[in-house]
């Protein structure tokens, strides 16, 4: 992966900024809790935190439990992140503006969309979203983004 060192640093400290059920933070603790200092969600919505704490006292982690954070992200102290991630397809892309000021200028961030108005480099993602659909359903990747820009906090330095 693209970023692999950044999950394998015993200093590191992810972040999913609106973690929803906390999916993402249950894999990257599933594989690379043993490797990371912090793994954190944070999300606004009461329901979704509490699913999110449900469901990660349901799993035995080999290592970093993540922690979930029922806040706005906005608010958040992002300082200590090293890499973060952000699916902002359903946000103005100003808003993108706003996170990145929050994060560390060394802090890589991954995001969804928005990276032509950036100019920020790109990269596929593979998805699971067209296996094993039946023929008769149009394939849902059609209607997804399947690439991921990425920069560190501050941008690039070009």
């Amino acid at each position: 992966s693209k970023f692999k060192s950044r999950f394998l640093d015993p200093n590191g400290v992810f972040v999913d900024l609106g973690s929803g059920h906390g999916r993402i933070c249950n894999h990257i603790a599933l594989t690379h809790g043993r490797d990371m200092k912090a793994i954190k969600g944070v999300e606004l919505c009461k329901k979704r935190h509490a699913l999110a704490l449900e469901q990660s006292e349901k799993i035995e982690y080999p290592g970093t439990k993540p922690e979930f954070i029922n806040e706005d992200m906005l608010k958040t102290d992002l300082s200590d992140a090293t890499i973060a991630y952000f699916d902002n397809t359903a946000y103005k892309h100003e808003f993108l503006y706003d996170i990145f000021s929050l994060l560390p200028p060394d802090c890589v961030i991954v995001y969804k969309s928005g990276f032509i108005m950036t100019g920020d480099p790109t990269f596929c993602i593979e998805t699971t979203y067209n296996n094993n659909l039946p023929e008769d359903i149009e394939p849902l990747g059609n209607y997804t983004i399947r690439k991921a820009a990425w920069r560190y906090g501050r941008g690039h330095d070009f």
